[in-house]
């Protein structure tokens, strides 16, 4: 397996992995702002950068890049 530093490199290999995995399945209570696997892809950059959720989430909303991976 490649290693990559790159957090940008780690959320579109996390967001494939994820669509691969999760079903495209949504609850009906659910406010449908984000997918299973653009969460797991923002989880897996925040364990990589070692961040907490406030530093991650300002780290994703920094690099406008990252919102438009798919």
């Amino acid at each position: 397996m490649e290693t990559s530093k790159s957090a940008l490199e780690h959320m579109r290999r996390a967001y494939a992995l994820g669509k691969r995995v999760w079903p495209d399945y949504r609850s009906p209570f659910s406010r449908h702002d984000y997918t299973r696997p653009q969460l797991f892809a923002c989880l897996v950059v925040r364990e990589s950068l070692r961040l907490s959720y406030r530093k991650a989430e300002a780290s994703l909303d920094d690099v406008p890049a990252r919102r438009k991976v798919e």
